[in-house]
């Protein structure tokens, strides 16, 4: 084989049967998918050639040929390749949105690809070996009523459940207990889910009972003392009409003569 590859350019038909059975037995030895002959690190050519590939970070330029080898470029900025390639163009970086909830937690480099996590406060949704998240959503906030039982990860979402019997929850985070009205309060309104038990002071719920019958009663007597009064002025006037007449023809009367 080494008296073969030193004159590729006249290639006897000894050269090529040696070739051919070499790769007959090469094909069968490390298993490789019948029709083709090439190593591991070597990509195949449409004609059968085989080529070297191109290391990490670099693609194809300019396949091999019978007179010199595979000729590799790098990858610009914003691709990478991350494995041993015979392809002629390197893979776009991804990006991390913030908008999904991502931020990039390890650059793009010219070998491998950006690794995006997840901002706090969200969970991912789309994770790809469990390694990294290429979508997140925000955790869910409990409404009023419940409680949360499990705080989000990045991994899940927040867990919530109802408030037990006898609390409410204003936020949706924690459960408090109804209050317990003391002797001295009334219960005004009763506690619920989403609110809490309404008391008021005893003495002032009587502030507002007792001055209904009082000013009832106030008006009452007002009223009958006004009454009282406009009969006491109408008896009053007729009680002095008669007399005011009588007082007028005593003053016709001529007056007697002195002697």
């Amino acid at each position: 084989m080494a008296t073969c590859s030193r004159n590729l350019k006249v290639e006897t038909g000894v050269c090529r049967m040696r070739r051919s059975l070499f790769c007959a037995v090469l094909c069968v030895s490390v298993l490789v998918t019948p029709g083709t002959c090439c190593l591991s690190k070597e990509y195949e050519l449409p004609g059968g050639q085989c080529c070297p590939m191109c290391h990490e970070g670099s693609v194809v330029k300019r396949d091999c040929t019978p007179q010199s080898g595979t000729r590799c470029v790098p990858c610009v900025d914003g691709t990478y390749m991350d494995q041993p390639n015979g392809l002629n163009k390197c893979f776009p970086c991804s990006s991390c949105d913030q908008g999904r909830g991502l931020f990039a937690k390890q650059n793009c480099t010219s070998t491998s690809d950006t690794v995006c996590d997840v901002i706090a406060g969200h969970f991912c949704t789309d994770l790809i070996e469990d390694k990294e998240c290429r979508s997140a959503r925000k955790h869910s906030d409990c409404e009023p009523g419940h409680r949360v039982k499990e705080r989000g990860t990045r991994r899940t979402d927040t867990t919530c459940e109802p408030c037990p019997a006898g609390s409410f929850s204003l936020e949706g985070v924690n459960c408090s207990l109804w209050t317990t009205c003391s002797e001295n309060q009334v219960e005004v309104k009763g506690g619920n889910l989403t609110s809490d038990t309404v008391c008021e002071a005893a003495s002032g719920r009587l502030y507002w009972l007792i001055p209904v019958p009082v000013v009832v009663l106030v008006m009452v007597l007002i009223g009958t003392l006004v009454v009282l009064w406009i009969k006491r002025r109408n008896q009053e006037k007729q009680q002095q009409g008669p007399r005011s007449s009588v007082a007028s023809e005593e003053e016709l009367l001529p007056l007697p003569r002195l002697l």
